[in-house]
């Protein structure tokens, strides 16, 4: 039988049960945040070995939660090489708890792609240790995509707990979440008030550090020497917090204390119960664990009467309020989970970071296409033309991408220094994918019949590996070989040697292709054989030029770049005249678009084809950000706005022609 509803749709304990508090303890692992990865893998190792040391010596502590992404451990093993095994027979048997994830990934700043990958590289890991915690558990993501519950399912999770993104008055603590798909799981949502870490604040410090129970008044650490609080005063590290080398934390023995204390998490969490469920995250920002935690359990559960507390786990949760709402009529959420109001708290959706350190979000751009979406299908076509599939080094590749989708990372909260080890990471990803692009393409090439084409043709093949068709008009750069296009016609005129560029661009069934030339150079390019020296060259005439081109859907066509004598034309009719697309005055136009360039250097962008006007886009705007994650108000000395908009702009033009126009602003 159904449990009764109270009115915002939650199971209503029943009279006279208990509440069932379950404490669920881990770590939020900031893999790079205020430190960086190789600065974070020393603490890291201090970490995990308080964590393996407290679960070995004291049975009662249930399990420890690394909801870091299975990346921990590979950062782990680089520095104790040796702990692998220590570290496989506690996931084994339970007391340690892995995410299915790789790294926290900020979901909505990368490619869906990358979110599917990370699970499984998350998954295979996890695999080897032991294997991952049943329930899909995201501690931060800046708000959940549509498609999650499709994927999550996709990964045999059909329960999911998650926070960001939500709110109290939007999403309740257990719902029915569906997915775009009409994908269901059962969502299970964190707190607006210190998120994951409820039970710290509201438990923890008020009973065993005597704090307040004000979560802000309580990061304020009040200087105690017995701590042996440690601080650099050098000029290079000086700005590094202080460092705590001692102390111990003990359970209060008086039962006032104890309920007391107990209180101020009665008011935070049991609001939110489940039935008689309340969830207790004892899941810090790069927490370890307290030894005498299950002390504080047994001495809370000797003194409350209405109460029974469980050192628990997270699997165990859920299973319990999936018994807990059986039958009941949840509230259901539909699609994307990404709501923007949220009272004080701490569970904001910091959307924008989206907007923070924009350059690393172009890199990560240019990284995700050059390995998603050319250099892996590329390989695969080529590994069926009989080329051996790169995997490890696209593995690789993909490894480095996602190190860089930590949420930390991806939205642009870190230190300059983190920010600096990303580009390295993003670089490696993307030369890696252009080598495995170049070397699949040559292979698919070489097998590809030209038969049809002139013995002195060059040809151009155009591969297209979206899996849709294309058209428009690319850039390319045509290095002809310079013996073999050069022009006798001219070559001992009394005129000198002009050597003009006669060539003409075909297509499969011989007809011509107009195209524009951009720019000739006279250039030495390297010849690579293993007959040859490695200081091998070639001289070629570099032609960039302009190419309409239409492509197939995962395929490829190729033209035939063919030498021609002048062409005369003994009664020429002129062409209609074929409008160039960049005019003075800073104006860009064809027949979908025209772009007016203001004075300040900001334009108005017109859609001709819907009659739409976007005005004065292309402004800047930079002001102090005062937190790592937000534009926050600026502090009491003031602030001052840097705007492109009483700007003087020089405005160039620096291309125009019938098939591109171009402005440097």
């Amino acid at each position: 039988m159904a449990r009764p509803l109270d009115p915002s749709g939650l199971p209503v304990k029943k009279k006279g049960e208990k509440y069932v508090v379950h404490v669920i303890s881990g770590t939020h692992w900031d893999r790079e945040w205020r430190f960086t990865a190789e600065q974070s893998k020393f603490r890291l190792a201090d970490l995990l070995d308080t964590v393996a040391d407290t679960l070995e010596r004291v049975p009662a502590y249930r399990q420890f939660v690394l909801d870091g992404g299975s990346v921990m451990l590979e950062d782990y093993l680089t520095i104790r090489p040796g702990s692998r095994e220590r570290l496989a027979r506690l996931v084994r048997e339970g007391r340690l708890a892995l995410t299915s994830w790789y790294t926290l990934p900020g979901i909505n700043l990368v490619a869906p792609e990358a979110v599917i990958r990370n699970l499984q590289e998350g998954r295979r890991i996890a695999d080897e240790f032991g294997g991952a915690m049943r329930t899909g558990y995201t501690a931060t993501g800046y708000g959940q995509p549509s498609q999650m519950p499709q994927i999550y399912r996709g990964f045999g999770m059909e329960q999911v707990t998650l926070y960001r993104g939500t709110n109290k008055h939007a999403v309740p603590p257990v719902c029915r979440w569906t997915g775009r798909d009409g994908s269901e799981v059962l969502l299970i949502r964190g707190f607006d008030e210190v998120t994951r870490s409820n039970w710290v604040y509201y438990a923890y410090m008020p009973i065993a550090l005597g704090k307040s129970g004000d979560p802000v008044e309580e990061l304020e650490y009040r200087y105690d020497p017995r701590t042996r609080p440690v601080h650099m005063a050098d000029a290079q590290l000086y700005e590094m917090g202080f460092t705590s080398l001692g102390g111990e934390v003990r359970v209060p023995r008086s039962r006032r204390a104890l309920l007391q204390g107990y209180e101020h998490f009665r008011g935070q969490a049991y609001p939110y119960a489940i039935g008689k469920l309340v969830l207790a995250l004892n899941m810090d920002d790069n927490a370890s664990p307290w030894p005498n935690q299950p002390k504080l359990i047994e001495a809370l559960n000797q003194v409350l009467d209405d109460t029974v507390i469980l050192d628990s786990t997270l699997d165990d949760y859920v299973q319990a309020v999936v018994e807990e709402v059986k039958g009941t009529r949840l509230r259901e959420v539909r699609g994307e989970l990404r709501y923007p109001a949220v009272e004080y708290g701490w569970n904001g959706l910091f959307g924008m970071t989206a907007s923070a350190r924009v350059r690393m979000k172009q890199l990560n751009e240019e990284a995700e296409t050059e390995l998603i979406l050319v250099a892996e299908p590329l390989a695969v076509v080529a590994s069926l033309c009989g080329a051996p599939y790169p995997r490890v080094s696209l593995d690789a590749a993909w490894l480095s991408l996602l190190k860089n989708h930590a949420h930390d990372s991806i939205c642009g909260a870190s230190l300059d220094d983190v920010h600096e080890d990303m580009a390295y990471r993003f670089r490696h990803t993307r030369t890696v994918s252009e080598e495995v692009s170049r070397r699949s393409i040559e292979a698919v090439w070489n097998r590809i019949d030209h038969s049809g084409f002139q013995a002195d043709d060059q040809t151009l093949t155009v591969f297209n590996s979206l899996p849709y068709a294309r058209a428009g008009v690319h850039p390319f750069v045509l290095d002809l070989p310079a013996d073999v296009f050069r022009n006798e016609t001219y070559r001992h005129t009394p005129l000198g040697y002009p050597d003009p560029d006669l060539f003409d661009v075909l297509d499969e069934q011989g007809r011509p292709v107009d195209y524009e030339i951009t720019d000739i150079q006279d250039i030495q390019i390297g010849y690579e054989s293993p007959a040859e020296s490695p200081g091998a060259y070639l001289k070629v005439k570099r032609h960039r030029v302009l190419l309409p081109v239409s492509l197939p859907s995962s395929g490829y066509r190729s033209f035939a770049v063919r030498k021609r004598p002048p062409r005369y034309v003994p009664r020429p009719r002129p062409r209609p005249p074929r409008p160039n697309i960049a005019h003075p005055g800073g104006i860009l136009e064809n027949r979908f678009l025209r772009v007016e360039i203001r004075a300040n250097g900001a334009f108005d962008l017109t859609d001709r084809m819907r009659g739409r006007v976007f005005p004065n886009l292309h402004s800047f705007d930079d002001r102090i950000s005062t937190m790592r994650y937000a534009h926050m108000e600026p502090p009491a000395f003031g602030d001052e706005a840097v705007t492109s908009l009483g700007a003087q702009a020089q405005i160039t033009m620096l291309e125009s022609n019938p098939l591109r126009g171009r402005y440097r602003i």
